[in-house]
């Protein structure tokens, strides 16, 4: 048994064999379809092909964060076990979830005067949160106490890579993360836009060579070389091996030779990359 309770939202993409196996706590969001409202609570409502596919078929989706309310009962069953807690939100720059989180916490204070409850806001999302509970959970079963994995979330949660891209401007349309002129132009040229995390939780474009537009603070200086392909031959000499290549020696040459191939670099291993471990 474990001397200390870890907690996420079920926003972290992991499944629900993978957070009780962790032993990983989570309180579910909810999302509604067609009008009709469930929790997200791992498939156990509603399976993830079932509900993908009426989206497809253009059921009205939206979803919705964890309440006060909620969070008080949550965190209350949790506090009820005798430990103390470290709950690590969702991105405060998606939801508000993380502010019902630290305001639930403040008033079970009162009432639990011996236990106490962290809340952190991760600034992540989707797998990159995911990679976070996993990393926290491995401290965890390593020894660490509740306080170091606070100080390391705390330290590391800005070196975390979040990559990702859609085939499909409809639900950044629907969700207003796209403007509906820029989403019919999108479409109409079959624009893919390429995303990752700002620091401060907000999804970001980036540049046309991979850059940040921004990115997360000082990521660039820390970022691990990966290689990347090109289609076709390279007029800069680049030294071809097995379909990849090696940047021109020098500083900036990973970042002045991307922005010749005006592509961004393709990590060996797809997924996040967690840096500083």
């Amino acid at each position: 048994m474990h001397e200390y309770l870890l907690s996420c939202g079920s926003t972290a993409d992991l499944t629900r064999e993978q957070m009780e196996k962790r032993d990983i706590h989570y309180a579910c969001f909810h999302f509604s379809l067609d009008g009709k409202e469930y929790q997200d609570d791992m498939g156990q409502s509603m399976a993830p092909e079932e509900l993908y596919g009426k989206m497809v078929a253009g059921a009205d989706v939206k979803t919705s964060q964890v309440t006060m309310a909620e969070y008080l009962d949550y965190f209350g069953s949790l506090l009820r076990q005798g430990k103390d807690v470290l709950h690590i939100d969702f991105s405060s720059g998606l939801s508000g979830s993380c502010n019902s989180a630290r305001l639930a916490a403040q008033e079970l204070a009162e009432q639990y005067p011996d236990r106490k409850i962290t809340v952190v806001d991760s600034l992540a999302a989707s797998s990159g949160y995911g990679l976070i509970m996993e990393t926290l959970a491995d401290l965890r079963d390593a020894g660490r106490s509740i306080q170091e994995l606070y100080q390391w979330i705390e330290e590391n949660k800005l070196r975390m890579h979040h990559w990702f891209f859609s085939t499909d401007l409809t639900f950044y349309i629907k969700g207003g993360r796209v403007s509906k002129t820029a989403g019919l132009v999108g479409s109409l040229l079959n624009i893919c836009p390429l995303l990752n995390m700002d620091c401060q939780g907000h999804p970001s474009h980036r540049g046309d060579d991979g850059s940040p537009r921004p990115g997360r603070a000082g990521l660039q200086r820390k970022m691990l070389y990966l290689p990347f392909h090109v289609p076709g031959g390279c007029q800069n000499g680049c030294r071809r091996r097995g379909g990849e290549v090696s940047p021109p020696a020098g500083p900036g040459g990973d970042l002045s030779h991307r922005r010749h191939h005006r592509q961004p670099h393709r990590p060996r291993h797809p997924g996040p990359v967690l840096l500083g471990r």
